[in-house]
């Protein structure tokens, strides 16, 4: 809950903190990019990319040889007949060669199995006859060439694959991923003495992609034909220097070109002009090649990509650790063994940075921030620039503070404007009203006593003994009639007193004098009562969710494990009626009984929220119940309290609590001497409850100089009747099976006025500029005016009073659907509290649930029980 002056307060607070932090960011992010300008760190030179380092050594070149045989026909005369014949005639073979790339893709140590898996394009390397000539339909594969890259070993030959044509020989570990081949990639395997680097296969990378080529150097990105006609095509090996290739030079020769990600991971592969994704590559490897699913190990592979990472990364005595257990476990991977000369090179010149260096740089004019070298200009223009920003968001938030006030300012005296026009004719009229009675009244009006002692009258009964009764009701044998009482009543019609503030009131006046209460007559006619609103008249509001609940911390109540689990206290049978006491309470009125017995189940649960969970809990509430057995009649009673405070972190929480004490030490004491009066009266006892819980509040502020206050909405139960009372923008609601949900009472608060006036929507309350200022609650003023309402109450219906941590988070159709639930007390405020977290848990939350049902049996003897309370509440003495 918050205050007006607060919320500007911590709202111009907040804002200079904001400032504060950003410029410290700005601070931070100039040093930051000073610190790693590209003036402060040296590039390498002439080195390849990671990617291009990574995957370059398990790039190789492939020259497929085939041959051709092409048949002609021959016509020559039958020798008996004389016909020409067509003959078949064997013409000597041509070859061509087709060369591409093709990457290693699985690799491991094995001595007789095909243990080294290449992929590359099926216009390359395939069985079917379809080649990259496709003017040569039948060629059938006779020779294979893998030529590895510079990166692996630059003067490693290559490996020649041989096959008979003649006997049928071929490429038998061949797998195709389309028919014919060369529409798809494809894979083949070889045995190979060692273990070798491979490239990772993925589906898709977040990161930059770029082709792989070989070339003859890395100044010349030049590719080689793919076909070449005679020969065996030895010229295309001299092509393996791991490239990048340009956007560019891609029109190119690109049969098997890879396509790898910056860290070497393969995501596609060329297949002629297509690019076959790795998805595809990866289904494809799945189907045809199940046997690469097992786990193979290749502490090679390991090593080098650890290594080059390491070394890319300047940790080169990691790298040279790891280029040195590549060279051990494959002697012939020449790439990694000058990669780890060079980390021990590196590494060298990083330890031999001479003292001279050293010397020259603290000489130099400037300052050494994070290990680099600042000259003290580039400090300097650093410096001012964040001064310039500084003042430049200084000076927006001013400004703009400025012009925000102001228009709101204007807005809110709009509307204050609105509602004087729409409040002059009321006001005009009990102006009226007001001279009028003023005329009537020729005496200045007395104090009179406390509410509850007004409706004490002293009848006799037997022999000097005297019993105290409550309007509306007689003791046994009186011959006094309500009908006697009203006369007399009207012939001391001066004598009447305002309930509120105990002024003089005439008969027909319709509010006091003193202090503008609106009254209305008792049944008797003997004294006046606060006029209440029916439940009917009461229209529930439409709840929407809170853009922010000010941040004011509230008092944590402990959760009860189940009602049955509290004690139960017997009332002492001294307090019942005897012929010795010297004040009795008159006999039971059953009006407050209905055709059913009831009974009262309840839960409470009470959370600091979501948002202040590391802050005290400002809420406080109070619930308990018990049994009164008057003349052999049992009468379940019930107090009820919900306390929103406010006043900043420990002084809310002391006003709930003291404001809960105080209600509590007034009320418990005469209900449980069995305070059985008419229903008008408890409803005054319940506001005078409210009233006295305001004095202390105010008291306390007066005497510490505070200036804390806080919300209530109570409830007490009598029977099937409820007597509820509100101050602030706490809330009460009525529940009914078949009618559903109603707000009982009212909230005190800005944005509500503003919407019973008809200004704003009632939606707009949870946005409004003003949605957190309350204009009622207890502690600012000795007096204040207490909201009040009856209710009688039917089997089934369940009575919830919350703060607004709960309404505020959770909408009206929502708290319906939650109570109409089947569940007990103990779930039921659970679900609630566990509502209000869904919808945000800005807010401190307390809730306070009563389910009126109807009883199998009455009791066999008085009872009260409390249900919740906070640890500091103290009940008071209840002999």
């Amino acid at each position: 809950m918050n205050t007006h002056s607060l919320s500007s307060r911590w709202q111009w607070r907040g804002r200079s903190l904001s400032v504060c932090a950003l410029g410290g960011l700005l601070v931070a992010l100039i040093l930051h990019l000073l610190a790693f300008s590209p003036v402060s760190v040296a590039a390498a030179e002439n080195r390849p990319p990671l990617g291009v380092a990574r995957a370059g050594a398990s790039l190789v070149r492939l020259v497929a040889t085939y041959t051709v045989e092409e048949n002609t026909a021959d016509a020559t005369p039958s020798p008996t007949s004389g016909t020409p014949q067509a003959t078949s005639v064997v013409v000597p073979s041509t070859m061509f060669s087709c060369t591409g790339l093709g990457v290693i893709f699985a690799s491991w140590a094995a001595d007789n199995e095909l243990n080294t898996w290449i992929l590359t394009d099926g216009n390359v390397v395939t069985n079917d006859g379809r080649t990259c000539a496709s003017s040569r339909p039948n060629a059938k594969l006779s020779r294979l060439f893998i030529y590895f890259s510079t990166a692996f070993n630059e003067k490693m030959p290559p490996i020649p694959l041989q096959f008979d044509i003649e006997k049928g020989d071929k490429l038998t570990s061949l797998k195709c991923q389309t028919s014919p081949c060369k529409d798809g990639v494809v894979a083949f395997s070889l045995n190979y003495s060692h273990s070798l680097p491979f490239i990772s296969v993925v589906s898709n990378s977040p990161s930059e992609t770029f082709t792989l080529g070989l070339a003859k150097n890395e100044d010349a990105i030049v590719m080689p034909e793919a076909v070449h006609d005679g020969g065996d095509g030895q010229e295309a090996g001299t092509y393996r220097t791991p490239v990048q290739m340009p956007g560019e030079e891609l029109g190119q020769n690109r049969l098997g070109m890879p396509v790898v990600n910056n860290v070497g991971d393969l995501v596609g592969l060329y297949v002629g002009n297509t690019r076959i994704s790795g998805d595809r590559i990866n289904a494809f490897i799945k189907q045809q090649l199940p046997e690469l699913q097992k786990s193979h190990e290749n502490t090679v592979n390991a090593h080098w990509k650890s290594g080059v990472t390491n070394f890319y990364q300047k940790r080169y005595e990691q790298a040279q650790s790891d280029f040195q257990s590549v060279v051990a476990e494959n002697p012939q991977f020449q790439g990694a063994d000058l990669l780890r000369q060079e980390a021990a090179q590196e590494l060298q010149h990083q330890n031999t940075t001479t003292t001279e260096n050293q010397e020259r740089e603290a000489e130099a004019a400037g300052l050494t921030l994070f290990g680099f070298h600042l000259p003290y200009w580039l400090l300097i223009v650093a410096a001012v620039f964040l001064i310039l920003v500084i003042l430049l968001i200084w000076v927006s938030l001013r400004f703009g503070r400025a012009r925000s006030q102001k228009a709101r300012m204007r807005k809110f005296q709009a509307e204050l404007e609105e509602l004087e026009r729409l409040a002059e004719p009321d006001a005009a009229r009990i102006k009226q009203e007001e001279e009028a009675q003023a005329m009537q009244h020729q005496q200045k009006p007395p104090q009179s006593q406390p509410l509850w002692e007004q409706q004490k009258v002293q009848v006799s009964q037997g022999a000097g003994n005297q019993a105290s009764v409550a309007p509306g009701s007689f003791p046994a044998g009186s011959e006094t009639q309500p009908a006697q009482a009203a006369s007399s009543a009207q012939r001391k019609g001066a004598e009447l007193t305002c309930p509120a503030c105990g002024a003089p009131v005439q008969k027909d006046d319709n509010f006091c004098t003193n202090c503008r209460q609106v009254l209305s007559p008792s049944t008797s006619g003997v004294h006046y009562r606060i006029s209440s609103q029916p439940l009917g008249s009461l229209r529930p509001a439409n709840l929407i969710p809170a853009d922010k609940i000010a941040e004011m911390p509230t008092a944590e109540m402990p959760p009860k494990q189940s009602i049955q689990d509290e004690p139960t206290r017997p009332i002492p049978p001294g307090v019942a009626p005897s012929s010795a006491d010297t004040e009795k309470t008159v006999p039971f009125d059953r009006s407050f009984m209905a055709d059913f017995m009831p009974l009262y189940r309840a839960g409470t649960a009470s959370d600091p929220g979501i948002k202040r969970k590391h802050k005290p809990n400002e809420d406080s509430l109070f619930a308990a119940y018990g049994s009164w057995n008057v003349n052999s009649t049992y009468v379940p009673f019930g107090l009820f309290i919900v306390a929103d405070g406010m006043g900043g972190h420990a002084a809310g929480r002391a006003a709930s609590r003291l404001a809960i004490q105080t209600i509590v030490n007034f009320m418990l004491p005469i209900l449980n001497k069995n305070y059985i009066a008419h229903g008008d009266s408890l409803e005054k006892l319940l506001v005078e409850g409210v009233q006295r819980a305001n004095q202390a509040v105010h008291q306390n502020n007066m005497e510490q100089r505070a200036d804390m206050g806080t919300t209530m909405t109570a409830a007490l139960l009598v029977g099937a009747n409820a007597y509820v009372a509100n101050v602030g923008d706490s809330r009460t609601y009525l529940y009914r099976p078949g009618t559903g949900l109603k707000k009982i009472t009212n909230d005190h608060s800005v944005v509500a006025s503003l919407v019973e006036a008809g200004i704003i929507k009632p939606d707009d309350i949870y946005t409004h500029p003003k949605r957190n200022q309350i204009y009622r609650s207890l502690g600012e003023k000795p007096m204040i005016e207490v909201d009040s309402f009856q209710v009688t109450l039917q089997p089934g219906d369940k009575i919830l009073l919350c703060s607004d941590g709960l309404w505020d988070m959770v909408r009206d159709p929502q708290i319906e659907s939650i109570l109409a639930a089947p569940e007990g007390p103990e779930q039921m405020v659970q679900n609630l509290i566990q509502a209000a977290f869904d919808g945000g848990g800005e807010d401190n939350v307390s809730v306070v649930f009563v389910e009126l049902a109807e009883a199998a049996q009455p009791p066999t003897a008085p009872s009260f029980q409390v249900v919740g309370k906070p640890d500091t509440i103290e009940l008071p003495p209840l002999q």
